[in-house]
């Protein structure tokens, strides 16, 4: 999290291209377009265990 008042614009343009170079390194959602991964599998599991009990 970021806290900038409205006089910090350059260093408020400076926060927002770094978190894009994250974003894009970090790569395309292993969530969307229904893949699921390890976690979300696991996640699901434990819940239809619960509420079959």
């Amino acid at each position: 999290m970021f806290n900038m008042s409205a006089s910090m614009g350059p260093q408020f343009a400076e926060t927002a291209d770094e978190m894009t170079e994250r974003t894009r390194k970090l790569g395309p959602s292993p969530l969307r377009n229904g893949q699921r991964t390890q976690e979300t599998e696991a996640a699901t599991s434990a819940k239809d265990e619960g509420e079959k009990k």
